[in-house]
């Protein structure tokens, strides 16, 4: 092969690659490559060194072997390989992190859900078809593993695998073994390299350059200047024309490259149009607008779909009827989605003025940097509080629902892209806490000073992992996590918010050493002294104050009588006259050991469900009722569902398959149920809600 041919063989390998088809974003992006190379690049470069190269064709191999070794490692770097891996690129000033810099300033990194779809691919003459439909999309992403079976022959020759779920893959061999039993030779290689194909399609990861114009220019500039002065060569006229050759291929072949990044730049950044879009409103609030209509809503033939869903979400049983509407349609908060009453979608929707106002959130079905962009015009100053537990930062893990395979630039890259826009959303006294473990918590602190500043850091909060550990044989079992919490701008703070402590009632508290002077207490007319040796801890001042709150009190040693107000005279029950003074417990104000509170809910439909509770101190910490919260790795719903049950507004984004199956369910039921039946503590009164869903 001549240094030409592979210098085109490895371009055509890089754009083309082989034929694939599917339906997965990864996949339809190795098309597009692909007609942009057979479209654009290859009559464009070749018209190009046509021109060129007649001048000096003695020398054409030496200028593609050339463009070969400049060009091989290079291109990869712009569109999926790690940030980490530029050799070249320099960094200006003092200021950022290098790492953090290398990682994240350049690149667009393209989150993709792994999944679930057919794909036929070519490879080496031979077809090969992976059929999904056994798969289940919210299954595969890391609980289970894949098998596969050999399911036929088609008649033009392509082979048919059934990808199956499983804890435990076969072998290749075995499938070499079924091919054998058929008479249908493929050899290990091409096999391997098949399966491969069709499990990396949500695997790969996929950056787009943010100029990669200047930054292949500028890696051709040092790669020239290591040629020119590093090689032993001499420069004569002829050297130096190859070389103004070569620079002129090599520009036009960057000026190509870079106008398909930043075409995909534009579509990747360009805010998106919704394709589907459902509201879901409990019944109370329709039938406050137009009880007739709800009677319409009653006899429309979608109520029986309606009605079916309400049951498998458990909010009426079998013996409800749909007559029982009309009998307390005002009181009634079971949730009506409007994908059952299309024809009554916009009737319904009209009887609300200013419907953005009357929402109570919005769940978004979406890669999360791309709905971040389109909905920032809208809520752009607006958001009081974020809580994100992004994919932690880890090898993939059976009990995830998501992928959380990452390395750690890909995942400092995905973070930062969407914690830019993030940033943006909250209002000058808005909040945001992330949720990371030991894989990743020393990168988020880094990349959050840089996005918020050091100075809007507030605290690194301690929670509890799950109640059950993994056996660790060489270090400690880990217990905690971290939450990061920062603010906007220095306006950004919390509140002070308090909880009971263990222990009600206490012995006056008292210390070691004698006072000279002020060594009683007056309490209830009565001259309390400390015990020998020892000084009361407490003022008279603070005493005072806190009789009035009724927080000290006498309790009879005899009978347990207990004496809040006025002079002590004795026990009016037993007439005695010993007695323990007590001083109340005071709440503990919050600080940022969360350990006493449940991080995760153990639910065995969501492995790694968060608990409400942690959600709800955040909440309770940083916001108020009213206020919008977001959460952009929605995950389970419980940050959406917690700011519903405490009558904050939210925002929810979410792209897995467990949108449709966990977190819009989940939401429903919060709908049809009162915030008291989950936080009992907190008499909301709320009945009923409504709420967007985009897709």
């Amino acid at each position: 092969m001549t240094n030409e041919q592979a210098f085109f063989k490895m371009l055509q390998d890089f754009f083309k690659g082989v034929e694939v088809k599917g339906k997965s974003g990864y996949i339809k992006l190795m098309q597009l490559k692909s007609r942009y190379y057979q479209e654009k690049i290859l009559p464009s470069i070749k018209d190009e060194i046509n021109q060129l190269l007649p001048h000096i064709s003695e020398n054409r191999e030496e200028i593609f072997q050339k463009l070969s070794n400049f060009f091989s490692p290079t291109i990869p770097l712009c569109y999926y390989h790690l940030p980490g891996q530029i050799f070249h690129h320099k960094v200006n000033g003092q200021e950022e992190d290098v790492f953090l810099h290398w990682a994240t300033h350049m690149f667009y990194y393209m989150k993709s859900d792994r999944p679930c779809v057919d794909l036929e691919v070519k490879l080496n003459e031979i077809r090969f078809f992976f059929d999904t439909s056994a798969l289940q999309p919210n299954k595969i992403n890391g609980q289970t593993g894949i098998s596969y079976q050999f399911r036929g022959k088609r008649e033009d020759g392509t082979l048919v695998f059934a990808a199956i779920p499983v804890k435990q893959k076969n072998m290749i061999r075995e499938l070499l073994r079924q091919l054998q039993q058929v008479e249908v030779e493929v050899d290990q290689e091409t096999l391997k390299s098949a399966i491969s194909l069709f499990e990396s399609q949500g695997e790969q990861d996929y950056f787009i350059h943010k100029d990669a114009g200047n930054f292949l220019k500028e890696q051709f500039h040092l790669w020239l200047h290591q040629n020119l002065f590093e090689n032993d060569e001499v420069w004569n006229k002829n050297n130096i024309n190859k070389m103004q050759v070569l620079q002129k291929i090599t520009y036009k072949l960057i000026s190509l490259f870079s106008r398909f990044e930043e075409e995909l730049i534009r579509i990747w950044n360009k805010p998106k149009f919704m394709l589907n879009a459902n509201y879901v409103i409990t019944i109370d609030r329709i039938a406050q607008k137009d009880e007739n209509l709800v009677r319409r809503l009653a006899a429309h033939p979608g109520i029986q779909l309606q009605l079916e869903e309400w049951r498998k979400l458990k909010l009426v049983d079998d013996s409800f009827q749909i007559t029982d509407l009309g009998l307390s349609a005002k009181n009634c908060i079971l949730p009506i989605d409007t994908k059952y009453f299309k024809d009554l979608e916009t009737e319904i929707l009209s009887l609300f003025d200013h419907l953005d106002e009357q929402l109570d959130g919005w769940l978004i079905k979406s890669e999360n940097y791309q709905a971040l962009n389109t909905i920032l015009p809208k809520f752009k100053d607006r958001v009081q509080v974020i809580y994100i537990d992004p994919p932690f930062n880890r090898e993939q893990e059976p009990g995830y629902s998501y992928s959380v395979k990452y390395k750690d630039a890909s995942w400092i890259t995905l973070l930062e892209n969407r914690l830019q826009p993030a940033r943006q959303m909250l209002n000058n006294t808005g909040c945001i806490f992330v949720r990371c473990d030991y894989n990743g918590n020393m990168y988020v602190r880094l990349l959050m000073d840089q996005i918020f500043g050091q100075e809007n850091f507030k605290n690194e909060v301690i929670i509890k992992r799950s109640g059950i550990q993994k056996q660790a044989k060489n270090r400690l079992l880990v217990a905690t996590d971290s939450l990061f919490f920062y603010s906007k701008t220095g306006e950004g703070k919390p509140k002070g918010i308090y909880e009971p402590r263990n222990t009600g009632w206490l012995y006056f508290v008292h210390y070691p050493g004698v006072r000279k002077s002020n060594k009683e207490r007056l309490v209830f007319g009565c001259v309390l002294e400390p015990p020998q040796g020892r000084h009361w801890g407490l003022k008279q001042e603070l005493i005072d104050r806190w009789v009035d709150k009724g927080w000290v009190r006498f309790r009879c040693r005899s009978c347990g009588y207990e004496h809040y107000r006025g002079k002590w005279e004795g026990c009016p029950h037993c007439g005695s006259q010993d007695f323990i003074p007590e001083l109340k417990n005071p709440p503990k104000r919050i600080d940022s050991n969360w350990t006493n509170i449940q991080s995760y809910s153990q639910d065995p439909a969501f492995p790694t469900r968060n608990a409400e509770d942690i959600v709800k101190r955040v909440l309770e910490t940083t916001s108020y009722e009213g206020d919008l919260v977001m959460d952009f790795f929605l995950g389970s719903g419980t940050a959406t569902a917690a700011a519903q049950k405490m009558r904050r507004k939210w925002i929810g984004v979410e792209m897995g398959e467990h949108f449709n199956t966990y977190v819009l369910p989940r939401m429903k039921r919060v709908l049809g149920r009162r915030a008291e039946a989950v936080f009992p503590e907190r008499s909301t009164g709320r009945e009923g809600g409504s709420l967007n869903t985009v897709s």
